[in-house]
């Protein structure tokens, strides 16, 4: 119960916390699989899939707020200290976040994959500005909530209800399903393992292997499914990897980089996809 009134508590104050964003445009790489700002190893990840934020190095300054659970993409938790950070710089001295509160672990670093990593970021961060992604040329750009671009008549448009878990509508060769929208997941899609029966059974041939995934805490072998062409809503998209996943369905980095642009609405809480004009 103890532990329950802790979790209430912090995700109270994060609710209530508003987190501050520089708004800057500034280049980003692909770190495997994964949005990386800055260098290694203190790059920080972008992490959609994420609710909160997650620090890894003990030179912040920061105030200890409480200790809660904390969960990985494989449903494994420990309890982390929570910390309110007045200041964190992410590159150079153009991208900074103010007046958050993340998870801080110094004494489980993180996998050995990840060592790279000297935070993530989360949806708290996320849905705290809009973000324009140049995917094709690896820039980003954080725009006050109130910004608009312009936005092809033709963009592939997603919407979402809940600001820490974004989860869209999808239809995948026929078969509806929501699944939550995650920077980290590096396959176009993880489904469970009914859907992706379905799925075989209209696209043939295939091909599979067993592939390592890793979380925040603990790693785990999934198979993945390998599609020369699969059609997701209206359109056919060559080369889909789709990996069986058990606790919910994701739909990763590696399906929105079939895409040169990405506008992410936080607002409006909606996100827009598109490609250059041929």
């Amino acid at each position: 119960m103890f532990v329950i009134l802790l979790n209430v508590f912090v995700n109270i104050l994060i609710h209530f916390n508003k987190a501050k964003i520089s708004y800057t445009k500034i280049p980003f790489n692909y770190v495997k699989g994964q949005i990386a700002i800055g260098n290694s190893p203190k790059c920080f990840i972008m992490d959609s899939g994420a609710p909160y934020s997650h620090f890894y190095k003990n030179d912040y300054m920061k105030y200890f707020v409480a200790f809660s659970w904390a969960y990985d993409t494989h449903r494994k938790g420990k309890i982390v200290p929570f910390f309110f950070f007045p200041q964190i710089e992410c590159y150079k001295s153009q991208f900074f976040l103010s007046d958050i509160i993340g998870k801080y672990d110094v004494l489980e670093v993180s996998p050995q994959n990840n060592s790279f990593v000297a935070g993530i970021l989360g949806m708290d961060v996320i849905g705290s500005a809009n973000w324009h992604f140049d995917l094709s040329n690896c820039t980003m750009e954080s725009l006050p909530l109130d910004s608009v671009i312009k936005i092809p008549s033709n963009a592939l448009e997603w919407t979402y209800i809940d600001n820490k878990t974004p989860e869209v509508d999808l239809n995948v060769c026929g078969l509806q399903c929501k699944a939550l929208i995650d920077f980290g997941c590096n396959v176009d899609l993880c489904l469970d393992s009914l859907q992706i029966v379905e799925i075989c059974k209209q696209n043939k041939p295939y091909s599979t292997l067993i592939d390592t995934t890793f979380g925040l805490f603990s790693w785990d072998l999934s198979k993945c499914y390998y599609f020369d062409s699969l059609k997701i809503g209206n359109i056919y998209y060559d080369d889909i990897h789709i990996s069986k996943y058990k606790y919910c369905n994701l739909v990763g980095l590696r399906f929105l980089r079939h895409f040169d642009f990405l506008f992410w609405d936080s607002k409006h809480k909606k996100v827009y996809m598109w490609n250059k004009e041929k």
